[in-house]
């Protein structure tokens, strides 16, 4: 008799395990029974289950603390084995996990230590399968020894006033000393950033280019707050007064009105074109606007001070009056004001004169044969004494190709077949054109235009191979070719002095032949491309077909 799983699980779970009773059985149909007492069962007494509850070292801190931050941890163990389950009193602030028995801050516990407050103590029970339990109270002491002190925050001007015309940015202005006595991290800002720039990290206030203009310009610089935050939450605030922030006095604005170089030029003069510019300094940094008293013939830019000529100055220019003197007013933002006469002498000392141009043919003559593409022609030098841009072309773009820029002339593919083929170049003719309008023309003769001589025709004329046949030749058969050729490049043009001739084929034969059997398998068959060969008379008989007519004619 053995125990089952169930029965060890009695024993080891401390309990005492039941009485059984064993029934005998025989085959002849007698039976017993007996039962029995395991005693003792169990002589090992249910142990007491232990608990420890350990608190997370070191405080919460107020406003660091979140719901989830661990509070403390749980330790239990039962000597009989039993699976513990924990439990905790406090379900507000706290929360337990069942299994590991770790105690974790709610959404609540976490908000009474931000708050400032401190957390209550909590109870954890760990409870055993066997029956056995055990609960244990923990404290967190300090459960937050922090409380959220106030940032302090200190800004201290530089000594000494600032000096007109000697203040740079990048100067110091004044020094942040800022404490948080909750150690939290501190970053400085400043309200007035046109004026002033402040390092974040150490709070020192500086100037920027416009503070530093203000100084310059005899200004007051304006006061400032610098504000000090802590990553702990704490800010706190200091407004800075720069005092005295400028001893210097306001110092005069200068003015400069500068003609533009060179007189206008009549009949190309337009209103916009710049007259004169305007500088003006106010050592103060005060905002300048320009006027001009003449605003019939001139206008000015408000902000720049640029004088261009309206319509009616550009007329007076290109109807050949000259301009008259203006005043050019600046006036400053703080208080200042200057005046400059400018004079546009002389106003238009300069008629439109004509644009000259001259054309130079290269040196020496073009050689047959040896005449590219791209090769020089003539050059072209044109001057505007108006000061114009020139732009060159040409008549004759078959044989010349001109660069717009330079003027020069040189061959196209056609002009240099010219000369190759023993031609002469024909005349062309340059035109200049300025932008100020005028125009001027020349024509060049490239002479000579070749000095190679016209070389000889050569022709090869060549009969065909072998007689012709007897019955067997036609009208159109070839009888010669001819070959020609011009080194000068020329078409060429095929004649002939005889176009009758040319249409007769001859046959002849010996006379001991013709007399004895007239075969005509012993006939030769003479042909002659201009007529019979008449040597043939005294010795031959001889009959000759027309090709061209329909007769036959015989010779002896």
């Amino acid at each position: 008799m053995t125990l089952t799983a169930a029965g060890a699980a009695v024993v080891n779970g401390g309990g005492n395990l039941p009485d059984f009773t064993v029934t005998a059985a025989s085959t002849t149909g007698q039976t017993s029974s007996a039962t029995a007492n395991v005693n003792p069962a169990d002589t090992d007494t249910n142990e007491p289950l232990t608990l420890t509850v350990t608190p997370v070292d070191g405080p919460f801190v107020e406003d660091s603390t979140n719901a989830g931050d661990t509070v403390a941890t749980s330790t239990a163990n039962d000597p009989d084995g039993g699976d513990i389950t924990y439990t905790i009193d406090d379900t507000t602030n706290y929360a337990i996990d069942a299994s590991t028995g770790t105690v974790t801050l709610t959404a609540a516990g976490a908000a009474v230590v931000n708050g400032g407050g401190n957390l209550p103590d909590f109870t954890v029970t760990a409870a055993s399968t066997t029956g056995q339990t055990s609960s244990a109270t923990a404290n967190v002491n300090p459960a937050d020894t922090d409380t959220n002190e106030p940032l302090t925050l200190t800004v201290t001007p530089v000594d000494g006033p600032f000096v007109e015309d000697s203040t740079n940015a990048g100067d110091t202005v004044a020094t942040s000393t800022a404490n948080d006595p909750d150690g939290g991290d501190i970053t400085y800002t400043i309200d007035d950033t046109t004026n002033y720039a402040i390092d974040a990290s150490t709070g020192t206030v500086t100037l920027t280019a416009a503070g530093a203009a203000v100084v310059n310009g005899g200004g007051n610089l304006p006061d400032f707050t610098v504000t000090a935050a802590s990553t702990t939450g704490q800010t706190s605030s200091a407004t800075a007064n720069v005092n005295p922030a400028d001893t210097d006095t306001n110092e005069p604005l200068t003015l400069t009105v500068t003609p533009v170089d060179g007189p206008f030029v009549e009949d190309s003069t337009n209103a916009g074109d710049t007259v004169a510019t305007s500088t003006a300094n106010d050592p103060d940094g005060g905002d300048i606007t320009y006027t001009i008293d003449d605003t019939t013939n001139y206008a000015i830019d408000a902000s720049t001070g640029t004088v261009t000529l309206t319509a009616a100055g550009a007329a007076v220019v290109n109807g050949g009056g000259n301009l008259p003197d203006f005043t050019v007013t600046a006036a400053s933002t703080t208080g200042q004001t200057s005046s400059a006469t400018a004079n546009v002498n002389p106003a238009d000392t300069d008629t439109n004169e004509p644009l000259t141009l001259t054309v130079t043919p290269v040196d020496g003559p073009f050689v047959e044969d040896s005449t590219n593409a791209g090769d020089t022609v003539a050059t072209s030098t044109a001057n505007d004494p108006d000061g114009g841009d020139i732009t060159y072309t040409i008549d004759d773009t078959t044989n010349y190709a001109i660069d717009a820029s330079t003027g020069t002339v040189t061959l196209t593919a056609a002009g240099a077949a010219v000369v190759n083929g023993g031609g002469n170049l024909p005349d062309f003719t340059v035109t200049a054109a300025s932008t100020t309008g005028q125009t001027s023309s020349a024509t060049a003769n490239v002479n000579p235009a070749d000095t190679d001589t016209n070389e000889p025709l050569t022709l090869t004329v060549t009969p065909v191979d072998g007689p012709f046949v007897e019955d067997s030749t036609n009208a159109g058969d070839t009888v010669a070719t001819s070959t020609a050729n011009d080194p000068d490049g020329g078409d060429i043009t095929y004649t002939i002095d005889d176009t009758n001739k040319l249409c007769h084929r001859c046959i002849y034969w010996n006379s001991d032949a013709h007399s004895s059997r007239r075969s005509r398998s012993q006939w030769w068959w003479q042909s002659s491309r201009l007529y019979c060969n008449s040597s043939l008379y005294n010795r031959t008989n001889f009959l000759c077909y027309s090709q061209c007519k329909p007769s036959r004619y015989r010779y002896k």
